[in-house]
């Protein structure tokens, strides 16, 4: 459940504003609705895996109503000019951003809360090794589960984090980008199940897009790898995603004019006798640099991009679902959304606030049982 399981989830909960964000299944098709106990227990099964359940006719998750939903917030508030974001520059180093390690460690939690759904993934992570993954479902559809599973964590470079466990489904093993932000103020605040939780004040993304060097690409990478024995398969999904921003966004004035380049790539790999499929996309999108009114990050956005229809009209528009298969077209479609933010703080990582990208951090451990 680490980001992409809960797009599903998401496609008929419009739990806060927040969640209107980054829509990741294709508009309006939407297959499935979480009404009742049988499609509950589906959408538990897929809040299991990363990247299952996706399928391109699903239609769009956040905002699924079949109209255009704000993007993440407004930027009524960009046109007021001046520099965006503080003063704060590069505060992290050289690439701009906290390494993982020790960032990272901590206990993480990523809530879902909906009709007949109440999910909870935790991540307790503590480098270099050490992971164990909670997933706490409350279904009041269904009797509640709890299962929690040891495995283990990696940090390898440019900030990849790589999660490795079996659980009852599948042997599964992914890396994503990710970044860890100290504060995030402004990011509205979960939902919560047991208000007995004590949050802390950081946030871990698994949508980040990282760059190397000031004035480089930032770039974000996700490999996930699935081994199942019933039926015997290994399917492996990888995107990969470039991003460059003119004028660099490190001295934005709000309101001023830039160019998003970006290339997207993915590559499908269903093992077996099935063949590999790929397939790889550049885009130069006009965009303008605002003032997200909530965080007070700068946000970079793309000219009509600011509702969660934008990016499917795009798709469509351009023929994308039929130039490719449907899965390497459903994960060029996941990989990315024009609609990104700068933390002041750390000047070398782009996310999204998307939030089946974000886990929050918190001070309790784990329940080990349900209330």
């Amino acid at each position: 459940m680490t980001g992409y399981p809960l797009r599903l989830l998401r496609a008929q909960i419009p739990v806060t504003p927040y969640q209107q964000v980054f829509a990741p299944q294709r508009a309006p098709r939407v297959a499935m609705r979480i009404a009742t106990s049988a499609n509950s227990g589906l959408l538990f099964a897929c809040a299991l895996q990363l990247g299952a359940c996706s399928d391109a006719k699903t239609g769009p998750t956040i905002g699924s109503s079949g109209s255009a939903t704000t993007d993440t917030g407004n930027d009524s508030a960009g046109g007021d000019g001046g520099a965006v974001g503080g003063g704060q520059g590069a505060a992290a180093g050289g690439p701009g951003y906290s390494p993982l390690d020790p960032a990272v460690k901590g206990n993480w939690m990523q809530p879902t809360l909906g009709n007949c759904v109440n999910v909870e993934e935790w991540l307790v992570l503590a480098p270099p090794e050490t992971l164990v993954r909670t997933v706490i479902d409350r279904n009041a559809c269904q009797p509640s589960t709890l299962a929690k599973i040891a495995g283990t964590m990696k940090i390898l470079p440019n900030q990849l984090l790589e999660l490795e466990f079996q659980d009852k489904v599948a042997y599964r093993n992914w890396r994503r980008t990710a970044a860890v932000l100290d504060s995030i103020v402004g990011v509205p605040e979960p939902q919560l199940a047991d208000t007995s939780y004590k949050k802390g004040k950081r946030g871990l993304t698994l949508l980040a897009f990282v760059r190397a060097t000031p004035g480089g690409p930032f770039v974000r990478s996700d490999i996930l790898q699935d081994v199942t024995e019933k039926p015997k398969a290994k399917t492996v999904k990888t995107t990969n995603v470039q991003i460059q921003i003119a004028p660099s966004p490190d001295t934005a004035t709000a309101g001023a004019a830039c160019t998003m380049s970006a290339t997207i790539s993915a590559q499908y790999e269903p093992g077996g006798t099935e063949p590999t499929s790929n397939g790889s996309e550049k885009l130069e999108l006009p965009c303008h640099f605002a003032t997200d009114p909530g965080t007070g990050w700068l946000r970079i956005l793309a000219d009509g991009h600011e509702t969660s229809l934008a990016w499917d009209k795009y798709f469509e528009d351009k023929g994308l679902w039929k130039k490719y298969s449907k899965q390497v077209a459903q994960l060029l479609y996941d990989s990315f959304r024009p609609n990104l933010l700068q933390p002041a703080a750390q000047r070398g990582v782009l996310v999204s606030l998307a939030p089946h990208g974000w886990y929050y951090e918190f001070i309790n451990e784990p329940p080990t049982s349900i209330k």
